[in-house]
């Protein structure tokens, strides 16, 4: 665990700690059932307060036999002393929408303009069941709802029961107990009609509010949604469950009823958590990533985790916002874990040199020979794979082609540089660096604490600084630059009738020009008269 993350830790546990110590003095016992256990006060900000009181204001006038009530996630980000503006008012007499239309009278008869209003019907077409109000009150994004009962159909998507539900059935089919909690706006407490919310929250646990191997049959996805909010939180899984979660009942269901979009926005919200690792550190335990990553998952779990806590502690070291739980990037995270961890002493030396610059360098024909084996081993490699990759995040996760791009482009980059490696044993070869950095020069930081742990897998945080010093070195700034020479000058130097393309003429001559920064353009064409065109003239 992290520093910011145990202060914060310390933080809530000082206040459940509070409520705890206030029971046991009352009852003299260590009491074990919630409903002994003290309920917490909600502290409101002032902004908070006046949005209430305008809400109450409204109902008083409006809707006197409607109760207001904060679910979901305020309530419990509040309690844990996390701000939060994702505010959900459930009602218990009418629809979201028939209680905002009550604000818009409202704000009309004070000349107050109406703004962010908007219904989201029920729409079994695109997959929108369940009915919802929004308006924006007082600088508040608000979304208003009644309290729900609902079923489910083979899609596993609820529907939303017309009748109108009970407090207490509304929470019960909520997906974990530290999400079922309300607080009544007219009462100004918290309310946990499952009695097990506030005593989780104190414990730190995940549970369901009914026997988990029903609630996640209901809804398979609350498998991923339990295991992500462990994560948030730092909360352990209730062992009923993690007993749930192995299931193959529920894994099935999970495989056959849950769209991969749905699984998809999961596993992003995962990766780009408080905690990415420890989610993988649960997919693995419970033998769920084989169903939520793509098919072109092969690495262990041993190894897919232990290099996505390597990137997720390397990641907490360059960023000054370690404690923002949007600090990491879900792409980079998944590239982590698909990477197989392929190292050796052979890379390490690679790394080591490059960071201590021990990188000697080559003669003009060597720069030449040198080129050509790279692009060679180019071109022997399986062209393929990387849209192979890129199709299989795209369509197994549903995230968009630029975002499976970029993930594909990262472990591309990985392999490439392992390969390179390779082949070069015995020492770093500049010129197939040099090429390397062109030709991944947007994915080289996020690659090299990626490549750092393949090549020191047992390595601790002390060593992350000389990954940090690797992103800031000059190789991180060679790219494809543009070359002294014109491209249809070059071409007319070497002739048209090779087997080279343009492009690796190019990059050629951008890497003599890297290896001789004070050269000239008439240096740089007798390179080119003397030594590149007689040896492509030779490959006829």
């Amino acid at each position: 665990m992290n520093g910011n993350r145990r202060v914060q830790n310390q933080q809530h546990e000082k206040k459940m700690v509070a409520w705890w110590s206030l029971a046991r003095r009352r009852r003299g016992v260590v009491m074990r059932h919630v409903s002994t256990f003290p309920t917490p006060k909600i502290e409101l900000t002032p902004q908070e307060e006046k949005l209430f009181e305008v809400l109450q204001f409204v109902r008083k006038k409006y809707a006197p036999k409607t109760t207001l009530r904060v679910a979901g996630g305020w309530v419990r980000d509040k309690l844990l002393g996390i701000p939060s503006d994702d505010i959900d008012i459930a009602l218990d007499t009418m629809t979201g929408e028939a209680f905002v239309k009550k604000i818009l009278k409202f704000q009309n008869a004070c000349g107050v303009p109406v703004k962010g209003f908007y219904i989201v019907k029920k729409n079994a077409e695109q997959s929108k069941h369940l009915e919802c109000a929004a308006v924006k009150l007082l600088g508040h994004e608000l979304d208003f709802v009644h309290l729900r009962n609902e079923s489910y159909t083979d899609s596993r998507i609820p529907t939303l029961s017309d009748v109108l539900a009970t407090p207490e059935e509304d929470a019960l089919r909520r997906d974990i107990t530290i999400n079922a909690l309300f607080y009544n706006l007219t009462t100004q407490s918290v309310e946990d009609f499952t009695e097990k919310g506030i005593l989780d929250l104190h414990r730190q646990v995940i549970r369901t509010p009914l026997p988990p191997t029903e609630t996640f049959l209901d809804d398979p996805l609350r498998v991923l949604r339990a295991i992500r909010f462990a994560c948030q939180y730092d909360f352990t899984l209730d062992a009923a469950l993690r007993q749930a979660i192995q299931s193959e009942k529920v894994k099935t269901a999970l495989v056959q009823k849950i769209t991969r979009e749905r699984i998809g926005i999961e596993v992003r919200k995962m990766l780009s958590g408080t905690n990415p690792a420890m989610a993988i550190q649960l997919l693995g335990d419970a033998n769920l990533l084989p169903i939520v990553l793509p098919t072109t998952y092969n690495a262990s779990t041993a190894a897919g985790l232990a290099g996505i806590r390597f990137v997720q502690a390397h990641a907490r070291l360059v960023n000054a916002a370690a404690h923002d739980k949007t600090q990491f990037d879900f792409r980079q995270m998944l590239a982590s874990v698909l990477l197989p961890m392929a190292g050796g002493t052979d890379l390490a030396a690679t790394l080591d040199a490059m960071l201590t610059h021990q990188t000697p360098l080559d003669d003009d024909a060597a720069i030449v020979e040198h080129s050509l084996a790279y692009f060679r081993q180019s071109q022997a490699r399986d062209l393929q794979a990387p849209k192979r990759r890129l199709d299989a995040i795209k369509d197994e996760l549903k995230w968009s082609k630029a975002e499976s791009k970029h993930v594909a482009d990262l472990v591309e980059a990985a392999e490439r540089f392992l390969v390179m490696v390779s082949a070069n044993p015995a020492r770093l070869n500049i010129v197939h660096l040099n090429l390397w950095c062109r030709h991944h020069a947007t994915q080289f930081n996020q690659v090299m604490p990626m490549l750092w742990h393949c090549a020191h897998p047992t390595t601790t945080h002390e060593t992350q600084p000389q990954v940090a010093a690797l992103q800031s070195s000059g190789w991180a700034s060679v790219t494809l630059s543009k070359v002294l020479m014109k491209a249809q000058d070059l071409q007319k130097a070497v002739g048209t009738n090779t087997t080279w393309k343009l492009s690796e003429l190019l990059h050629t001559v951008a890497v003599w020009e890297w290896m001789h920064p004070e050269a000239t353009l008439d240096d740089e064409l007798a390179f080119v008269e003397t030594v590149l065109a007689p040896r492509v003239q030779a490959d006829k």
